[in-house]
């Protein structure tokens, strides 16, 4: 009510005003009528509406450190040096007190062990993963080659069988002369299929070499790890880390069977020949050797000396050399098989043109004892021709579905084997943030001051046991300083951590608010940054807060003061084109000096906040000035 009498005077006032204007100008002479007056402007002060409500409210805190912490323990462990004393300076990063934690550390030795383990089955599974997919590589390398020269071959036979039919074709009266081309060329192409027979052949035998040495590899791997479980040769690598007495105690038999095939097969190796032969059967007995390992390693217990993750390493290592072996062995069967195949397939075309050219023969000497008589020479010429494309569109055919099968078994060897791979890399990787996870932990036993300060007091000694939270030391630093002030509920949710500040002739900047209220209180603690260093610990000072009311961002509010009450409408005077326009509104509640606008008015809308109370009409000409 005090602010509606107080608009009430001014609209008092302002008619009084009018009413003396109105009597000064009756009484006054009249303007000349020759003289053109210049419209009037209206001195004005405008503003913008925006939606919210600020208001401001002063609460009373009290200076005191600003940084200080109490570093608490966040593991079971034992106090094993306590580096300061109470008052003695720290700087930032120094060790003040050092924990150890057996269960921690244990940890940490285990998952060491479990994280080399995961390397080592990473590193092998890429070492299968590769070898099974260079062998399948080259399997379909030289089943393209193999098909491309079968194409290449073929076409030599086709040209050759039709110009054997077209030999047969022509007059016998043909002249020794043209049958003796087609015997130079027979010999030519004879000199072409050995050369492409020739090539066959080197890849071939490349590709077994390839496949021998990759065995050989292997073997010798094998061999390595079987003897460090075993040690029945002095020529292969020896474990010193743990003790063999403990692997297969509980069984005798299996052990010394596992022993002897290990000697057999190191004895083959050692005389090894690179021949197909004997790398098989030194494959062979490697193989056994690695099976018979793992069932010793089968009957081994887990001992202190010998963890079951060590014993699980090895089972794992040996399970994956044997299937690489395994493979190994497969391939070199392969290999040996596509060498023969090829010698055989060699063997044949070669057969094949020396029978043109023994062909190419006779048709010279027949040519020369013959005359007239040729259909029964163009009959056999044309069934000869015809089985040999036979022959040639089967050797195409069964070409071709090599290379399919060979490129199968290659895409199949890399979906297979990089599964493999992924699993072991993802494993490799869990163990690795496992390790993280741990060193991060043993990190946290050492207890470091957060900033440089003082410490303010120790709460543990030497071999005391600490839980989790145990305060361990305390740190502050009086060289900084803060203002704590205590906040209600509702005004808590008008400010934010950022916010700046009044503190009397300075300012300053909200650095915390506590999430949670306090017990007794239920208010909430604040702390202020403040700019200046003016202050003294224990000094109360007025904080002045500037807050948005949070039922106000929606609304909108302008002062009481720019309102125009009228009997039929209230309204306030917009502007458009720097004249007077009347914004009619409907009015909501009073909050202090400002009064709610329910209708009437928008976020952006410019009106005139002084100077319109002695306009009257709308379209005045106004002049805005500065405020």
């Amino acid at each position: 009510m005090k602010h509606y009498k107080r608009v009430l005077y001014i609209i008092l006032a302002v008619s009084v005003v009018g009413i003396v204007v109105v009597l000064v100008n009756a009484n006054g002479e009249e303007p000349a009528a020759d003289v053109k007056q210049e419209e009037f402007a209206y001195n004005v002060k405008t503003m913008t509406v925006e939606s919210g409500l600020e208001y401001s409210f002063d609460i009373s805190g009290n200076v005191s450190v600003g940084q200080s912490a109490v570093l608490p323990a966040e593991a079971r462990a034992s106090v094993v040096q306590v580096l300061v004393k109470p008052g003695e300076k720290v700087e930032k990063g120094a060790t003040l007190v050092q924990l150890y934690s057996d269960s921690l550390e244990s940890s940490y030795q285990n998952t060491a062990i479990m994280l080399a383990n995961a390397q080592v089955s990473y590193a092998t599974n890429q070492a299968v993963s590769g070898n099974s997919i260079e062998i399948e590589r080259l399997r379909f390398q030289n089943a393209e080659q193999n098909y491309k020269n079968t194409i290449t071959q073929n076409e030599i036979l086709k040209s050759q069988a039709e110009q054997g039919l077209n030999s047969a074709k022509l007059n016998v009266d043909l002249s020794t002369n043209s049958a003796q081309t087609a015997l130079e060329t027979a010999q030519k192409s004879y000199d072409k299929t050995k050369a492409i027979n020739d090539s066959n052949e080197q890849v071939a035998r490349i590709g077994l070499a390839n496949s021998i040495r990759s065995t050989q590899t292997d073997i010798f791997n094998g061999l390595n790890t079987s003897n460090e479980l075993l040690e029945v040769s002095p020529l292969f690598r020896e474990n010193i880390n743990i003790d063999t007495e403990l692997i297969g105690r509980r069984g005798e038999t299996e052990k010394r069977e596992a022993e002897a095939a290990l000697k057999v097969a190191i004895n083959e190796y050692v005389a090894l020949d690179i021949s197909y032969v004997a790398m098989a059967s030194t494959s062979r007995a490697t193989e056994d050797a690695l099976q018979k390992t793992l069932v010793v390693l089968n009957y081994t217990d887990a001992t202190s000396n010998l963890p079951a993750s060590v014993i699980s390493g090895y089972v794992q290592t040996i399970s994956q050399q044997l299937a690489m072996l395994r493979g190994d062995i497969a391939a070199m069967d392969s290999a040996n098989q596509a060498l023969q195949t090829t010698l055989a397939a060699n063997e044949a075309s070669i057969t094949g043109v020396k029978q043109q050219i023994e062909a190419a023969k006779n048709a010279l000497a027949q040519t020369k004892q013959q005359s007239g008589d040729t259909s029964q020479l163009v009959i056999n010429a044309e069934k000869q021709y015809q089985a040999t494309l036979a022959q040639l569109k089967s050797a195409e055919d069964n070409a071709k579905a090599n290379v399919d099968t060979a490129k199968l078994s290659y895409d199949n060897a890399k979906k297979t084997t990089n599964l493999s791979v992924i699993s072991a890399k993802n494993a490799l990787l869990t163990t690795q943030d496992a390790m993280d996870q741990i060193k991060l932990q043993r990190e946290k036993l050492t207890i470091k001051a957060p900033f440089a300060g003082q410490v303010s007091n120790v709460m543990v000694n030497l071999g005391d046991e600490v839980n989790p939270g145990s305060q361990i030391v305390s740190v502050e630093n009086p060289e900084t300083l803060k203002i704590a002030v205590q906040l209600s509920d509702q005004d808590i949710e008008r400010i934010a951590v950022g916010d700046e500040v009044g503190l009397g002739n300075s300012t300053g900047t909200i650095i915390s608010i506590s999430p949670s209220a306090d017990a007794i209180t239920k208010k909430y603690a604040v702390e202020i940054l403040p700019s200046t260093e003016e202050y003294k610990l224990g000094q109360f000072v007025t904080v002045n807060f500037l807050a948005t009311k949070p039922d106000s961002f929606n609304k909108i509010f302008i002062p009481i003061a720019t309102i125009h009450l009228g009997a039929n409408e209230n309204f306030v005077w917009g502007l458009k084109d720097d004249r007077t326009v009347k914004f009619p509104i409907v009015l909501g509640d009073l909050q202090g000096e400002y009064v709610e606008v329910i209708e009437g008015l928008k976020s952006g809308d410019e009106m005139i906040a002084d100077g319109g109370r002695i306009i009257e009409n709308e379209g005045a000409l106004v002049k805005t000035i500065a405020w």
